[in-house]
């Protein structure tokens, strides 16, 4: 299906699709991940979400970037 879509939504999609992806991934990784290894699984860390934020803040420019390159170059 994908195949079928026009270029432009298309790299928008898969644009989309990873940016979504690279936030509940570095979520998981920060706030969970550092939680389990200060011993905090209970319930999150503030401190820790408010490091993913900064983080997802901060590569949110560089990640899309990248993703629309290989968009680009998924479509030629």
């Amino acid at each position: 299906m994908i195949g079928r879509l026009h270029r432009g939504v298309r790299n928008r999609l898969v644009v989309m699709v990873g940016l979504a992806s690279f936030v509940v991934a570095l979520y998981v990784v920060v706030v969970l991940g550092g939680g389990a290894m200060i011993g905090r699984t209970d319930s999150p860390s503030l401190p820790l979400s408010g490091l993913a934020t900064a983080a997802v803040a901060l590569l949110f420019a560089p990640v899309q970037s990248a993703l629309e390159r290989v968009a680009t170059r998924m479509g030629y």
